[in-house]
Parts: structure tokens; sequence; C-alpha cells
């Protein structure tokens, strides 16, 4: 039973329910403007997928590319960053390249001035070589050629030894033939047996004279070989 206002007879509300419709009334609007907020947001994304759907290879392309370019820009920034060397720190500036430089050539001229003269003593060595061995090789064949004279002299004599040694022989078995010392003394008065005795005399000095030079000679060709043996082992 509604309370009847005393003063224009209408009945009275209660505070209640005046309350329940106002909240009611606030709570549809917060539920329209959700619901607006909605449907923009909706509206919003279709034109953003329709967008990406449409340009949506060139974008990502694109996009991939910005990616690269940045990563290599931010890799250059840490390398900047990360390496003192360019800032100057560690690279040497051009003067030390220069002077490095000049050091490299100045070197470079000096190993090549040592090998140049290094070849050219060993040129001056052989050429020496050369002509020592040249020298040596004709005092060789010199030698060789004395040799043969002096064993063709120790021949001569050889010879001369046995035809001086046969004639010797024969005097003495002469001499022994005649029997006696004493008759030896009377034969040698004697003019013809003088004769006799000067030949055997001759002889045996003839002799004598040719076993002293075979000897000599046979020691300066022993003296000979042995300096030439000597002198190719200092060579």
């Amino acid at each position: 039973m509604e309370h009847m206002n005393p003063k224009n007879n209408t009945p009275r509300r209660s505070t209640s329910n005046l309350s329940e419709t106002s909240e009611n009334k606030q709570k549809s609007k917060l539920t329209q403007m959700h619901r607006d907020g909605e449907e923009s947001k909706n509206m919003l994304e279709n034109r953003t997928l329709l967008t990406t759907t449409t340009t949506g290879p060139l974008n990502g392309s694109q996009q991939a590319n910005d990616n690269k370019l940045n990563g290599a820009k931010k890799d250059d920034e840490n390398d900047e960053k990360e390496d003192p060397a360019e800032n100057g720190d560690l690279l040497p500036n051009e003067g030390d390249l220069l002077q490095q430089k000049e050091e490299n050539l100045r070197r470079q001229k000096q190993v090549r001035q040592s090998l140049e003269q290094k070849t050219l003593q060993l040129q001056q060595e052989q050429l020496r070589l050369a002509k020592m061995n040249a020298e040596l090789e004709a005092i060789e064949q010199e030698l060789a050629k004395d040799v043969e004279k002096l064993r063709e002299m120790i021949d001569q004599l050889s010879r001369d030894i046995a035809f001086w040694e046969e004639d010797y022989n024969t005097k003495v078995f002469f001499l022994k033939k005649k029997g006696m010392h004493f008759f030896l003394i009377l034969t040698l008065l004697c003019e013809k047996k003088k004769k006799k005795k000067k030949a055997y005399l001759e002889s045996e000095k003839q002799l004598t004279s040719a076993k002293e030079r075979r000897d000599n000679l046979t020691k300066h060709l022993h003296a000979i070989i042995i300096s030439n043996e000597s002198r190719k082992v200092l060579f």
C-alpha cells in the first residue's frame, strides 16, 4: 500500500527504489560504453588486419630489412664501443707507417748488397780455384814429363851398369886366370898389360859412376813423387 503525500495527495516512493533505478541507469550507461569501446576496438583491428593483408609481403620484407639494418647498426655501435682501435689508441699513425716502410726498404737494400758482395766473392774464389787447378794440372804435366825422362835415364843407366858389370867381370876373370899374384905384377909391368889394366880401371870407374847416377836419379824421382802427393793433399 502506497503512502500518500498529505499535501499533493501523491503516493511516496521508497528511497530504496530510487537508488536501484539510479544504479540501473548507471550500469546501462557503462554497459553501452563498454560495447561501444569493444566495437571501436574490433573495427580498428579489422582495419589493421586488412591493411596487413593487402600490403603484407612488402611490409614484411621491409620490416625484415629494417630489422637487419637496425641489427647491423647495433653491431657497429657495439664494435665502436668495444674496439679501442677505432678511437686511434692502437692503430699506428701515418708517420710510423712511413718510418717502418723506410726501415724495411733499408734492410732490403742491405740484404741485397750483402748478397751481391757474397756472390762476387764466391765468383772470385771460383776463378782463383780454377786458376790454381789449371796451374796444378800444368805442373803435373811437367812433372810427368820429368818423371818419364828420369825413368828413361835410369833405364839407360841400368843397361850401362849391366854392360860395365859384364866388362868388369870379364877382366877380373882374365886376371884371375893368370894364376898367382906375382905373375899379375909381372904382367902389369908390361905395356900390353898396362892397357888391359887401364881398361879394367876405366870399366870399374864407369860402373861405379853409373851406379851413383842411378841411385841419385832414383832418389830424385822419389822426392818428386812425394812432393807431388803432398801438394795434392794440400789442395
